[in-house]
């Protein structure tokens, strides 16, 4: 402490939401306070106690890099100086970083600087018999350009993935002319996980319970017609590209879809192969779809139609050197983006794993 701080604070500090220990331990005059974990104000304090040329090192969660919430703790790291960011998937699929943490992960490596810089990696897999080289492979890219939904830390470890971002972010959000004049449905899966599923239609739900109905799992959005260009662009790898960079690569929820920068495929002529596309990507879907029966404690009886974008991954790249027009990608990131993640989004029918959440629980 000789230097007026720990030269290096290390440490995994406890996952606990701060309203489940408040009355026995409260908490006062933190800026991550609004952030209501406790990871979060340990992160703070780390910061406080490490010294003007000190380092820290922390295991936590990895909403510190992709949810609005934890915006007050993601602000209070960044202005502390030169910051690293590592992402691991660790949910069990295809690996875990560590046994019995089935929770997504960022390791945070600090350094106190008066010069502000960001180092990041993209959402990091592996299969399991590989998790001993993991760390090994890790590359942290100099991040850049624009945060296009406004919190958090993008996720990426190239170059091109920040230029095909810095392209995207040109285009108005779909929001900014969404629900402007004639309008039209689309159905998008709250839970995603190596895809994106959206449709034109309503998938097969019913319950003994309840009878048919629509599984509160998809969820409806109005866009300006012709959905079909909506569809396309949900679907295809370039969103799913995105989604990675900012969001928790597990809910497609109505933050990223509305956030999401499309713009008028009109304007770039490419509207209506789109739409064409996502007619044959619907055809396709179904063809490849089952549907499957289960019973369950709450609802009794249950069938649902289960669907596997993997096997459409063909008309999905058709779709993507369709959206590479409408914002100018070059051949190399249009190549890039087509191979993302490519050998887990094809590996197996398991390692698709967008197994249907149903209101019964799982």
């Amino acid at each position: 402490m000789n230097g007026g701080g720990f030269d290096v604070i290390v440490g995994n500090p406890p996952w606990v939401e701060y309203p489940k220990i408040k009355k026995q331990y409260a908490v006062n005059g933190y800026e991550t306070l609004s952030c209501n974990n406790l990871w979060a104000f340990v992160t703070e304090r780390s910061y406080q106690l490490v010294s003007s040329i000190g380092r820290v090192g922390l295991i936590v969660p990895m909403s510190l890099v992709c949810t609005e919430r934890m915006g007050p703790v993601q602000k209070f790291v960044l202005k502390k100086g030169v910051n690293w960011f590592a992402n691991f998937e660790s949910d069990s699929n295809p690996g875990q970083l560590f046994d019995g943490v089935k929770q997504n992960v960022t390791i945070l490596l600090g350094k106190r600087s008066n010069d502000c810089v960001i180092y990041t990696t993209r959402l990091l897999r592996f299969f399991t018999e590989f998790r001993d080289y993991v760390f090994g492979a890790v590359q942290f890219v100099e991040l850049s350009g624009p945060n296009i939904v406004g919190f958090g830390i993008p996720k990426a470890n190239d170059a091109r993935e920040l230029s095909i971002i810095e392209k995207i972010s040109r285009k108005p959000k779909m929001t900014a002319g969404g629900t402007v004049g004639r309008q039209s449905r689309i159905i998008v899966h709250r839970i995603a996980h190596y895809y994106i599923k959206c449709f034109d239609f309503i998938p097969y739900f019913w319950s003994e319970r309840d009878g048919q109905k629509k599984s509160e799992d998809y969820k409806e959005y109005l866009v300006s017609a012709p959905a079909g260009q909506y569809i396309a662009a949900f679907n295809s790898s370039t969103f799913y590209l995105y989604w990675q960079m900012y969001f928790d690569a597990f809910k497609a929820g109505r933050n990223c879809v509305e956030s999401f920068p499309i713009g008028d495929p009109s304007l770039t002529n490419t509207q209506q192969d789109l739409c064409n596309a996502a007619s044959r990507l619907m055809d396709d879907i179904k063809r490849n779809s089952n549907r499957l029966k289960a019973n369950y404690k709450t609802t009794g009886a249950v069938e649902y139609d289960q669907f596997f974008p993997r096997q459409s991954k063909g008309i999905m790249d058709e779709i993507d050197r369709t959206l590479a027009r409408h914002y100018g990608f070059s051949l190399e990131e249009t190549d890039f983006i087509i191979n993302y993640d490519i050998k887990f989004r094809v590996a197996t029918s398991e390692t698709e794993s967008d197994a249907e959440v149903r209101e019964d629980g799982e």
